[in-house]
């Protein structure tokens, strides 16, 4: 970043503030320094506030040069600190196929390569490579400024449970992951998605608290057999719960209310069952279906949204179980 300079002068000395200095400051105090040996005077550089600031008196030039050496000394030692301080604040935690834990001094420890336990607040984004494995957050919070909390790809029976999720871009994202479970997570304030299951099956999502994330609470894209239960998905940004296109998915026992879009949508998806939901207090639609066919939904909630259901594009589905079991209400 290039240095800001902003100077003021009187008649008895100058100043000059220089903001985010470090890859032009030696330019700068080498400049100065000429300056200071031409007129005869010292440039005094200190810190104050995070910025640099100098100041020229009439000195001898030899008094001149050893302040010089010295502020330059001062520079070069802050800067390496900075360096070494991103060092250690970069990076991601990896779970290794072989069970191994990268680095060594990230906030998870296990004892067997099964059980995984957070120690600590993690704040580097978490990508499992192992299968069969348990990851108990413990309550403690994940954050991964930039990048997603969890990422789980080409894995399967992976249980993901009780973490703190929190300002990431998605919280969870499930890539072509079979048979994994995520339940008793809150996922809350990420930048996207709360919870992002791609090209994966049989995955399951139970007791999760997915709230205020800036797009959809969650998202499966291209999945099937997903079973979402007891999950409460409020407040997001985007819609609440996106099958999109994905089929033989189950939907039961949730409370989705008062997200940005539709509580639930469905897109070109099919023989999906929704059933026992809370669906209410929506601005838009309780439950949008476009070209979606032939899925069940019944014993569901409609309340309070400004339309409870939305059909588009040839959506043909059963909305009542039978008697004496009944509809919806």
């Amino acid at each position: 970043m290039k240095a800001r300079v902003v100077a003021a002068t009187n008649s008895l000395h100058s100043y000059t503030w220089i903001t985010s200095p470090h890859t032009r400051i030696l330019t700068i105090w080498s400049s100065a320094a000429r300056a200071a040996h031409t007129d005869g005077c010292i440039i005094l550089m200190y810190f104050c506030s995070h910025t640099f600031r100098w100041e020229r008196y009439a000195l001898k030039k030899t008094a001149l040069w050893i302040m010089f050496l010295t502020v330059i000394s001062i520079g070069t030692l802050t800067t390496a600190l900075n360096v070494r301080w991103a060092k250690a604040i970069s990076g991601t935690i990896y779970i290794a196929p072989d069970g191994s834990i990268s680095p060594p001094n990230a906030n998870i420890t296990t004892s067997d390569h099964i059980m995984y336990t957070f120690t600590g607040n993690n704040y580097l984004p978490i990508i499992v490579n192992r299968s069969n494995i348990i990851i108990n957050g413990k309550g403690r919070t994940l954050q991964a400024s930039g990048s997603n909390g969890f990422s789980l790809s080409r894995v399967s029976n992976v249980t993901n449970k009780n973490t703190f999720i929190a300002r990431s871009e998605y919280g969870i994202s499930v890539d072509s992951s079979d048979q994994n479970t995520l339940s008793g997570n809150k996922i809350t304030a990420n930048n996207e998605v709360g919870i992002y299951l791609h090209s994966s099956s049989n995955n399951v999502l139970s007791g999760n608290d997915v709230t205020a994330n800036s797009n959809v609470g969650i998202y499966v894209v291209s999945s099937s057999n997903s079973v979402l239960y007891d999950d409460n998905v409020t407040g997001n940004g985007g819609d609440g719960v996106d099958l999109a296109p994905s089929s033989g998915s189950i939907l039961c026992y949730n409370n989705i209310t008062a997200n940005g879009g539709d509580d639930i949508c469905l897109w070109a998806s099919s023989s999906n069952v929704l059933s026992c939901n809370n669906v209410v207090a929506n601005d838009h639609n309780g439950i949008a279906l476009d070209d979606s066919s032939g899925n069940r939904i019944f014993h569901d909630c409609f309340s309070d949204n400004t339309q409870q259901t939305w059909l588009w594009l040839n959506s043909t589905n059963t909305w009542d179980d039978g008697y004496p079991s009944g509809g919806n209400y």
